[in-house]
């Protein structure tokens, strides 16, 4: 006598039900982070004034503050905040003679150029100067 087996099928997967009111936290959680970065954005471009002035100080025996205000650049397309002080220090300590150069904002829009010059301590052949550290620049 042949039995009649019935094949078990298996059930269809079933996606998880997520409750209503965590779709609804997390909405809120969502837009309320959206309102946060949009202030956000709105006070840096408000606050991201554009330079008024920059004020060179230093003692100078062989670098000028033209020197120094024209390795800086056209600084005027950039705001107080959206300048590069690390780039615009680079581009100061690249002139001849700059030993360190140190740059900092004063609010509301003034930038604030530190420049301390190489002391020459003795000649290195043909090839330039050692400073009182022993480095050698041209």
């Amino acid at each position: 006598m042949a039995r009649n087996r019935r094949l078990k099928s298996k059930p269809a997967f079933r996606f998880p039900q997520i409750p209503a009111r965590l779709l609804e936290n997390l909405a809120r959680a969502g837009a309320a982070v959206a309102v946060l970065v949009a202030v956000g954005w709105a006070a840096l471009a408000l606050m991201d004034r554009p330079i008024q002035s920059i004020r060179v100080t230093g003692s100078f025996e062989r670098v000028t503050a033209l020197q120094v205000e024209a390795a800086l650049g056209d600084i005027g397309d950039r705001g107080f905040l959206g300048t590069d002080l690390d780039r615009q220090r680079r581009r100061v300590e690249a002139l001849p003679w700059v030993d360190v150069a140190v740059i900092g904002r004063s609010w509301p829009g003034e930038l604030v150029v530190n420049v301390v010059e190489q002391v020459p301590a003795a000649r290195w052949r043909d090839r330039g100067l050692l400073n009182t550290r022993g480095e050698l620049f041209v």
